[in-house]
């Protein structure tokens, strides 16, 4: 029998990269850094599907589009932190939304990720004052994503 050999992957993270645009505050790309130690940035799983079993035994899918949840955790030493502090302080004091957009470079995987047409819908303003201050936290509702090589 003959051994198959494989390639080794690399799934190094340290090297991935995320920029952040908003239409009123900061029009052109800025890197965002120091994210936290244990998750720097993640989108939460969609649902793509909506289906019901019939009491007759079939199936009945149907395609539904999500929104794509972006969540950005940075170190509350980040200079990234005030930047989007500053932001959503800018849309609670003009009670209004900014459209944003965000671009994950993964080099790992030789992957471009653009989230487009959002919104920022939460963060922390303030981290968690404990022995260290913890991370803060930030979300975003996406409309779009284009997938690319780098």
């Amino acid at each position: 029998m003959a051994s198959v050999l494989t390639e080794l992957a690399d799934i190094t993270s340290v090297n991935s990269r995320l920029y952040f645009q908003d239409e009123h505050l900061y029009p052109d790309p800025v890197r965002i850094q120091q994210f936290a130690s244990d998750n720097g940035f993640s989108v939460e799983t969609q649902q793509i599907v909506e289906y019901r079993f019939g009491v007759d035994g079939y199936l009945s899918p149907g395609y539904v589009p999500n929104e794509y949840i972006v969540t950005v955790n940075l170190e509350a030493s980040s200079p990234s932190w005030q930047m989007l502090s500053r932001v959503f302080t800018w849309c609670q004091n003009q009670q209004v939304w900014s459209s944003v957009t965000l671009t994950a470079e993964i080099p790992a995987i030789k992957r471009r990720f653009i989230f487009t047409q959002g919104v920022m819908t939460s963060g922390i303003a303030m981290p968690a004052v404990k022995r260290v201050l913890d991370p803060t936290e930030w979300k975003f509702a996406f409309a779009g994503l284009t997938i690319s090589e780098t």
